[in-house]
């Protein structure tokens, strides 16, 4: 299972996810929606998401589209620590 970190304090909408190079950052609308901003080494802001209505949703929305793009892999979760 994929966690994303948020920072704190003034970083509170940057979110990083162990042993991907990327960040994702989050933003809340006027009318109290979520959308996902993805960023990499190589591309600043190569996604910016639909609407979520909370930000559970944004998250499970985040993961499943860096699985889908093929920024995450099996092997990030499943390592020995």
């Amino acid at each position: 299972m994929y966690k994303i970190s948020w920072g704190v304090g003034s970083g509170f909408n940057f979110g990083h996810i162990e042993g991907w190079n990327g960040f994702l950052e989050k933003i809340k609308y006027n009318d109290m929606n979520y959308k996902f901003m993805v960023s990499t080494p190589e591309k600043t802001y190569l996604h910016v998401s639909r609407s979520y209505g909370t930000i559970k949703e944004m998250e499970e929305g985040a993961i499943e589209w860096l699985i889908k793009k093929g920024e995450l892999h099996d092997w990030m979760v499943n390592r020995k620590k």
